[in-house]
């Protein structure tokens, strides 16, 4: 009988070791160590966590801690979020305020936390805040350290640390920062110079305190909001009706009781005057009483007015520290307050709304609709309402005739005047417009099993920052466990204690309840739980469990074996989670660009194994994989999280010296990308073809793979009926193996890599033994030599190129050559077709070769102002003695031009100096010293008003093909081509930029101009250039002709048909710098990194052969590492050839 073929159907069904080796399904692997399934049907080298090059306020490659190695405790610290406005103009500086620019699609916002200061890195202008964001007041040197919780709400970030030992309230207090616009007091102006005009980021305790006798203060632990104080008269006349105006700091309420007939305020009653603070428009404070009074006669009516000494100058009002507000007397967080009073026949316990004072809009009674607006009496400082009342309120103020009893603090807020409204908490989660906490301490006492929430006012309002004592949920009471985690699903809210898990569902406020509860499997640490878009997802010791639409799944089951007994060659396929004590710490993070699950083992900082692995769970394709030393980040590592494109950081010890060490930090993330791994592993099921008992004989084994280089590093083996170890080898120097055995590809499988800036780890731009870049700018009208493109290019000087403008007596063009006498002063100008060729803020380097000098020659370089013809000086003179190439560098900084000048300074001599070979180019692109291409700023016209529209970016070129005028792009094969990018960072407006792959047909040496990059793009046909239709990361739909590419992000694009052999291609990434200001920017720097382009590669089939047929009942195939394997190695399709024997038959 013919040999039959059995063909594995799909590689992607991940590992499973619960099930014995013969009976997983053939798609699943009894190992599967650092490869990771792809596409349906495909296993691939999985990526690994690498540092983000963001720009680090510790040299550039870490970030700074205030105490050396005590900081923070494993699976804390790291949080993300994003705002509408930029917030540091250098480290540790906010921007002034008025100054935050208003950013379109955001400001990406990474905050970490040392054992004292929150530091915020803001994305836009690459910028560290440092230790201005104090919660400890003092460093905090006792372990567990500062055990941060965060949350973002109403443009503002808050912090509280988990109160545990040591830590939390009176050691680390709750902050806020966050970002303030309003205008106070009827303040129309746009000068910001006055305090009572905030624009500005804020930053101070996240409690709302209650007013205070004492001035306001930010020093931390003992903040004061604001002075409050009163004054009550009898307004009977006499000459004691005058009040005294305050002079002093602060909110002042006038209460007078005045004669009336009709009024219903008596005087056996005690009336008490209280006050709260009004935060954020809506959050009001807890009350602080402020006077009494007893009218001397029944039928009197109170008068009330309010003054307010906002601030005392204006001088600070521009502060960027955050810290010091020197002239302010009233917190900015602060925009209102409220008057209550207190009737003794009610027992003076119910507090009655009787006045309110917006600082927006004006004073009003309770009772009425509309506001009276505020009077000034000192500009910018001062301010009364109603206007008039600083000199007296009996004819300016507001009078009640009778005590108003409709509506009480309670009544309007849901909670009472007293109530402690700031508890300390160890989780936190927003539902809605409610955040809600967990595991709080109010005042010394702890409630493990408490939950507490903000409240929504009665205008519907949220109050972010407000926790009443009587807002509570207890989930078990006394049980003994205690909430470890709180994470909001839609209208439900997932409460983690260590040993069990509740379902909470608060849709309606009041009628919170219990859904489901689920014992046994919670988590002891708050980073073993994450939200996807499959549900929430957490892991402990018995499994990863999936809370999707009210039902609980455990991942792992008939997957991964708990506990138990595995083969030799299953290395790590247990599960091996534990929590168990501080040396055991899992995190689990979600993938969202693959819809994966990553879960470190063990982040502890004295983690002794499995440091750096992880296991990988696909949702897409249910499989599991589990990766070794693939989470390159080191001893104290923080939890895990996602920015708002799907990336995945975590935080580690810096290691940037290939020491570990918790000295300072550095961010990573999740590369996706194959990297080389030194320990890989694929291992088949136990093969027996549907016939255990009967003995097979198997001829050889396909494997269909690709690769990019010739040599995988991948050994092939083979274990026999089900034995322990899979130790066997095929037949070297046959098939597809060399001499050791290796998978060695042909010349046919392997990816040709066509253009590389990236080598060794090391962003490689000019190395002449790689590939070559050139600088692309709109204005290339010298043409491109060598790796530049020439804004000009000149061997010799013609009158068609220059014009003589003054000096003609000293200066003329003869033979090819300026010819210069000396004797007086003469101006030579050359004009560019291109409007402001010269862009302002990019270095531009004029090249000039003297060719004969008899005596000494002084020249300036001036650029013409493009929008009012004026001049600049772009480079000051220069004295030049001697023959040969000149060079002149200068970086226009305020203006773009069009036409430039050389100045030839009169000298006094008559002797002639020639000139020749002039050139111009410009540095768009610059490579940095740790080895990014840098966009430097290109837009065009003044600065902060650019007047012309401009690409700017670079183009690549193929280093084989640079002789000449030949510049571009070859490939060697007609297949698809994969290119790879990745976006480092950026300053600026925050735009993206777009990569595109140009075809300029087959005879074409010109490079694309970027002025015109919009006109190839759906191109088709013969039509060159066109824009190549691209496929992958950064496409709007299916497939498009261009890329969008952003910061911090790694894009890989395919081609979506073959390139051409006989074609020219070249890379362009670009940006469109429009007129004018874009989200408040004139200008953008970009950072790129890991620019690649390679041929997809031919699926090559090859064979692995025995010295002769193996019979055996089953069969195995293992693929694993000798060396490192090759990061391109992808796998598809594996055959087996084989012929069942038949079998032999015995009589009794």
């Amino acid at each position: 009988m013919p040999p039959k073929v059995f063909k594995i159907p799909l590689l992607t069904g991940g590992v499973n070791s619960q099930a014995d080796t013969a009976y997983v399904k053939d798609e699943e692997s009894t190992n599967l160590t650092n490869f990771i399934p792809n596409r349906r049907g495909r296993i691939r080298l999985s990526g690994s966590m690498e540092v983000e090059t963001i720009e680090y306020d510790n040299s550039n490659e870490s970030i700074a801690l205030t105490v050396t190695d005590d900081y923070h405790t494993s699976g804390y610290g790291l949080y993300y979020f994003r705002a509408d406005h930029t917030m540091l103009s250098a480290n540790n500086t906010y921007i002034v305020n008025g100054s935050p620019v208003e950013v379109v699609d955001g400001v990406d916002y990474y905050v970490f936390q040392d054992n004292r200061y929150t530091k915020i890195y803001d994305s836009v202008n690459a910028r560290f805040l440092q230790t201005r964001l104090d919660g400890g007041g003092a460093n905090i040197t006792t372990s567990p350290f500062v055990l941060p919780t965060y949350y973002y709400a109403d443009n503002a970030l808050r912090v509280c640390a988990a109160h545990t030992a040591n830590i939390g309230g009176t050691s680390y207090h709750k902050r806020y920062l966050g970002f303030i616009e309003r205008k106070l007091f009827g303040y129309t102006s746009t000068d910001v110079t006055f305090w009572v005009n905030h624009k500005r980021w804020y930053q101070d305790t996240a409690k709302i305190m209650t007013p205070s006798a004492s001035s306001y203060s930010q020093t931390i632990g003992s903040e004061k909001p604001g002075k409050m104080n009163s004054q009550i008269i009898d307004l009977d006349g006499d000459s004691t009706d005058n009040f005294t105006t305050i002079n002093d700091e602060g909110i002042k309420f006038y209460v007078g009781h005045t004669p009336s007939t009709t009024g219903t305020w008596k005087s056996a009653n005690t009336y008490k005057i209280y006050a709260s603070y009004i935060y954020d428009g809506s959050q009001e404070s807890n009350v602080l009483e402020l006077a009494n009074f007893s009218p001397d006669v029944d039928n009197k009516g109170v008068r009330v007015a309010v003054e307010v000494d906002y601030a005392d100058g204006n001088s600070a009002n521009s502060d960027n520290t955050g810290v010091a507000l020197t002239d302010l007397n009233i917190s900015p967080r602060i925009t209102g307050a409220v008057l209550y009073f207190s009737d003794s026949e009610d027992g003076d316990k119910v507090l009655y709304r009787l006045f309110e004072v917006d600082f927006i809009k004006g004073c009003r009674k309770f009772t009425d609709t509309s506001y009276t607006s505020w009077g000034v009496i000192q500009a910018g400082q001062r301010f009364d309402c109603p206007a008039g009342a600083s000199g007296g309120i009996a004819a300016n103020s507001f009078l009640f005739l009778d005590p108003l009893k409709i509506s009480t603090y309670e009544d309007i807020n849901g909670y009472g005047p007293e109530e402690d409204l700031s508890p300390e908490f160890n989780c936190a989660a927003m539902v809605g417009k409610s955040v809600f906490i967990g595991n709080v301490k109010i005042g010394d006492e702890v409630f493990n099993d408490r939950i507490m929430f903000s409240p929504i006012n009665s205008d519907q309002k949220p109050q972010y920052d407000t926790f009443p004592e009587t807002h509570i949920l207890d989930i078990g009471a006394d049980d003994g466990d205690r909430i470890t985690q709180l994470i909001s699903d839609g209208e439900k809210l997932i409460v983690f204690k260590e040993k069990s898990v509740s379902v909470l569902n608060v849709s309606k406020f009041g009628a919170e309840f219990v859904e489901q509860s689920f014992k046994y499997i919670g988590i002891k640490n708050p980073c073993q739980a994450v939200l996807t878009n499959y549900g929430v997802c957490w892991i402990n010791s018995t499994g990863c469990y999936l809370l999707k639409n009210n039902e609980l799944i455990n991942l792992i089951d008939g997957k991964i074996l708990q506990d138990g007994r595995l083969k030799q060659f299953q290395k790590n396929m247990l599960w091996s989670i534990s929590d168990s004590n501080i040396n055991n710490m899992p995190s689990i993070g979600y993938y969202p660009k693959q819809q994966q699950l990553i879960i470190a083992v063990n982040i502890a900082e004295d983690a002794s194994v499995k440091a750096q692995d992880c296991w990988i769970f696909d949702f897409k394709q249910e499989a599991w994989s589990y990766h070794s030393n693939a989470l390159d980040t080191h001893l104290v590592r923080s939890n895990f999280i996602n920015d708002n494109k799907g990336n995945l950081y975590q935080t580690g010890g810096n290691n940037t010296s290939g020491t570990p060490s918790n000295d300072t930090l550095t961010l990573s993330y999740w590369n996706n990308d194959s990297v080389g791994k030194t320990e890989c592993a694929y291992v088949t099921k136990d093969l027996n073809f549907g016939s255990p008992g009967i003995n097979k004989k198997i001829y050889k084994v396909g494997l269909t793979y690709r690769i990019d280089t010739s040599t995988t590093n991948i050994k092939p083996l083979y274990g026999l009926n089900g034995e322990d170890a899979i130790t066997e080898t095929f037949i070297s120097n046959q098939g597809d193996l060399n001499s050791s055995g290796l998978l060695e590809a042909p010349s046919s499988a392997i990816s040709t890599e066509t253009l590389k800036l990236y080598v060794d780890g090391v962003f490689n731009f000019f190395d002449s033994s790689h590939y070559y870049m050139v600088q692309g700018s709109q204005a290339n009208e010298g043409g491109v030599v060598g790796d530049i493109a020439y804004l000009q290019y000149e061997t010799t000087v013609t009158s068609s190129n220059w014009t003589i403008a003054s000096g003609g007596s000293f200066l003329s063009i003869a033979g090819g050559v300026f010819v210069f006498t000396g004797s007086g002063d003469a101006v030579a100008t050359h004009t560019f077709s291109t409007a402001s060729a010269i862009s302002r803020g990019a270095e531009h380097t004029l090249k000039f070769n003297i060719a004969s000098i008899t005596d000494n020659m002084t020249i300036q370089i001036i650029g013409l102002n493009i929008e009012d013809g004026g001049e600049t000086t772009l480079a000051t003179p220069s004295q030049y003695t001697s023959t040969g190439v000149k060079t002149v560098t200068f970086t226009p900084s305020s203006t773009s031009h069009t036409t430039y000048k050389i100045k030839f300074l009169n000298s006094g001599s008559l002797n002639a100096t020639t000139i020749n070979n002039i050139n111009l180019h410009s540095a768009f692109m610059t490579e940095t010293a740790s080895n990014k291409l840098q966009k430097t700023a290109f837009n065009l016209g003044t600065a902060g008003s650019p007047t012309l529209p401009r690409y700017g970016g670079f183009i690549t070129v193929n280093q084989t093909n640079t002789t000449g005028s030949g510049h571009y792009i070859t490939v060697t094969n007609s297949t698809k081509h994969q290119i790879k990018i990745h976006g480092e960072g950026t300053t600026g407006s925050g735009q993206g930029f777009e990569l595109r792959l140009i075809d300029i047909g087959t005879s074409s040496t010109d490079i694309p101009n970027l002025k015109d990059l919009a006109t190839y793009d759906s191109n088709s046909g013969s039509n060159y250039p066109q824009s190549v239709p691209l496929e992958g990361d950064g496409i709007n739909g299916t497939s498009a002709d261009f890329a969008t590419i952003t910061a911090n992000s790694t894009y890989t694009l395919t081609t979506v048909n073959n390139l051409n052999t006989s074609n020219r291609y070249h890379i362009v990434v670009a940006q469109k710098r429009f007129s004018g200001t874009i989200n408040g920017w004139d200008w953008d720097w970009w950072w790129f990194s890991r620019l690649s382009m390679k041929e997809l590669g031919n699926w090559r089939t090859g064979f692995l052969n025995f010295d002769n047929p193996v019979t055996c009942k089953s069969f195995q195939l293992m693929l694993k590492n000798s060396g490192t394997a090759s990061a391109s190695f992808e796998v598809r399709d594996i055959e087996i050839f084989y012929r069942v024997l038949k079998p032999k038959l015995t009589s009794d």
